[in-house]
């Protein structure tokens, strides 16, 4: 099995779910992430821990740059790097669930998304997961990959909350045995636009300290990476179980992987790489129309 670069690591799981044919706010923000995926990739292969603070000043210059990143130069290291995961086969298009909402459907029109293969999702995930979370040495690779889903909102899509408390006690240890990690932890790379792409001020969501700097608190957001999706139904005289599987059903013919998943006590469907709750629910028009509720779950 190929053992993929920082870059294509991360590019796997932020490109996840994400819309390929439309510059959405999520996206924005992934692409600014694989592009400090480079540079940390070239700090950790080329820097060595003699020439700390050339890793200071290399950092500081590249952030600047990609802070001041266009939307063509944005389109072009988005096409870049997913030829080259096409190529490989652990990136796909596949139609956009959102295409199955009542809403885009009746419009029309052809929507497509990015989806990871599962077995390399799990992968990375699960690698990243298992280091940071056992006891033992955190590889340079792993600090780069939590930093990055940290700023680029992908955190709770691994972690649960008390694992990412766990996680800033272990990452403030690091932090003081390695010079080259706090260096990388305390830096942030979106400009003031780039807040604004994430909706840092969005009072909807549950705003969380940031839990790598060491004596220093800043609210980073947890925003839409993903919608709610509604598909009109009849629901009346139904179960759970009998709107789970004709949710699963509807979803299938579209071309989505579509499973039912036991977690804790409740049943969520695991649609493509992620995970949903089925809610029955009426959406207003000039008349109540009845059916369910996608609503995304996170760790």
């Amino acid at each position: 099995m190929k053992e993929y670069s920082i870059t294509e690591q991360f590019a796997l799981v932020a490109l996840d779910g994400q819309n390929s044919e439309h510059n959405t706010v999520a996206k924005k923000v992934a692409v600014r992430g694989i592009a400090m995926a480079e540079v940390l990739q070239k700090i950790c292969s080329e820097i060595s821990k003699e020439h700390i603070s050339e890793a200071s000043s290399f950092l500081n210059t590249r952030i600047q740059e990609i802070q001041k990143m266009k939307k063509n130069e944005r389109n072009q290291k988005e096409q870049e790097i997913t030829r080259v995961l096409m190529e490989e086969n652990v990136l796909f298009k596949i139609p956009d669930l959102l295409g199955c909402d009542m809403d885009f459907q009746t419009s029309g029109v052809n929507m497509w998304q990015y989806k990871c293969d599962e077995e390399e999702y799990l992968r990375i995930t699960e690698s990243v997961r298992a280091e940071i979370l056992e006891p033992g040495d955190v590889s340079a690779e792993t600090i780069c990959l939590l930093y990055l889903f940290r700023e680029c909102g992908c955190m709770h899509d691994i972690f649960c909350i008390k694992e990412q408390e766990f996680i800033k006690q272990r990452l403030i240890e690091l932090m003081a045995k390695e010079p080259l990690y706090k260096i990388i932890l305390e830096t942030e790379f979106h400009s003031g636009a780039g807040n604004a792409y994430v909706l840092f001020v969005k009072k909807k969501h549950r705003l969380f300290q940031n839990p790598y700097l060491q004596g220093v608190n800043l609210a980073f957001p947890f925003f839409d990476r993903r919608q709610a999706i509604f598909i009109d139904m009849i629901t009346l005289g139904t179960t759970p179980a009998d709107r789970r599987r004709a949710v699963m059903q509807i979803l299938r013919e579209k071309g989505h992987c579509c499973e039912e998943v036991l977690r804790g006590e409740e049943y969520l469907l695991k649609i493509d790489n992620s995970y949903y709750k089925v809610w029955p629910y009426a959406r207003k028009y000039q008349v109540s129309v009845q059916g369910v509720e996608l609503r995304p779950v996170y760790q």
